[in-house]
């Protein structure tokens, strides 16, 4: 993908359809994607020190073997190739018998359920309070949750350091289907989260969040800041990367990530890895103040922001899985899949801006 540094950007007073509220959009790149994803990278990268004072939850182990009900999510888990198995994913969270996934409908409770399968599947283990994989909330129309799930660290240094792997699991039920927001976005965390499993332990813990109530005002995230879970500290948490309806490549041709300024580490190590992903154009830096990154932001915590645009289907009922790009989708997945693991391996003496927040 060789970058495009420096290209001339403006501020916005306002979004349009289908556009996070940004302060200015980032810095773009070249070449764009076309087939299957290339295998994410491993190797070493960056973050930040843990406050002294944060006290860290022992993280109960990964279920032994899942549960005989669970044998078609773990089949689904094993797909081998990226493209397949996130077309598979989008498919099956943008079907029109979950009717949009919106909070506490039937369709959210057969998608939080659906995650948090695939988590055991893969052997993250669980990270809510209760010992099990959903962090329970209530909003105006019932019950709903945040699904999370952890591959804990191994460093003794900074071991318990946590990279956290967000996106949002809800949409607007009602006939509209969500497929680029956010199924797409799901599905990639879960490719992430398998490779990341398939990679072996990594020096920093690695969290996956997939958030509910987005498109109700952030009420998840907002939940998960103000009662995070005790196994996974705001204070140890060292940099989030949020992957937000990154289905529609073809719109700009690029895939644009929000957060990534100068002298952030992960700004650096996807300029790095830039050569590795020739198939995907992107774009580097801005500010967005939507997306459930945003508190973290609030907080000091460092943020790469994954997103394409989508001016025609933006919270239309043509958003359906027929519309993702799913070459392009696969690809973008493994790019952030190859930051994830560098950011997870990163040295400790290589570290981004320690957030304000503590345990």
């Amino acid at each position: 993908m060789s970058l495009l540094a420096g290209v001339g950007l403006c501020a916005c007073a306002s979004a349009t359809p289908g556009t996070p509220a940004a302060s200015a959009a980032p810095a773009a790149s070249a070449a764009p994607a076309a087939s299957a994803a290339p295998a994410a990278l491993a190797a070493s990268a960056a973050v930040a020190q843990p406050s002294a004072s944060a006290q860290t939850k022992q993280l109960p182990s990964p279920p032994a073997a899942p549960p005989q009900e669970l044998e078609a999510d773990c089949a689904a888990a094993r797909v081998p190739r990226v493209r397949d198995a996130i077309e598979r994913d989008v498919r099956f969270f943008a079907d029109p018998a979950l009717d949009g996934r919106a909070p506490a409908s039937a369709g959210d409770e057969t998608t939080r359920a659906a995650i948090a399968q695939r988590l055991a599947c893969l052997g993250l283990a669980p990270a809510a309070d209760d010992g099990g994989y959903q962090q329970a909330f209530t909003v105006p129309s019932g019950a709903t949750a945040n699904v999370l799930g952890v591959l804990a660290g191994q460093d003794p240094e900074v071991g318990q350091e946590i990279v956290l792997v967000m996106a949002h699991h809800d949409h607007l039920g009602a006939g509209h289907l969500g497929a680029n927001d956010n199924a797409s976005g799901l599905a990639a965390m879960l490719a992430v989260a398998k490779a990341a499993a398939a990679s072996g332990p990594r020096k920093r813990t690695l969290a996956f969040v997939a958030f509910g109530a987005e498109e109700q005002g952030l009420l998840g995230s907002a939940h998960y800041l103000a009662q995070p879970p005790a196994a996974l500290p705001l204070g140890r948490t060292v940099q989030v990367v949020n992957l937000d309806m990154i289905g529609s490549y073809s719109s700009r041709r690029r895939v644009y990530v929000f957060g990534a300024h100068a002298g952030q580490r992960a700004t650096a190590l996807l300029r790095e890895l830039d050569d590795a992903y020739p198939r995907t154009r992107f774009a580097l830096g801005g500010h967005s103040v939507r997306g459930d990154h945003h508190g973290f932001h609030a907080l000091g915590i460092p943020y790469a922001f994954f997103w394409t645009p989508d001016g025609r289907c933006y919270h239309r009922r043509c958003d359906t899985a027929a519309r993702v790009d799913y070459a392009p989708l696969a690809d973008i997945a493994a790019l952030a899949s190859a930051l994830v693991l560098r950011l997870a391996d990163e040295p400790p003496s290589v570290t981004a801006p320690a957030p304000a927040a503590g345990g």
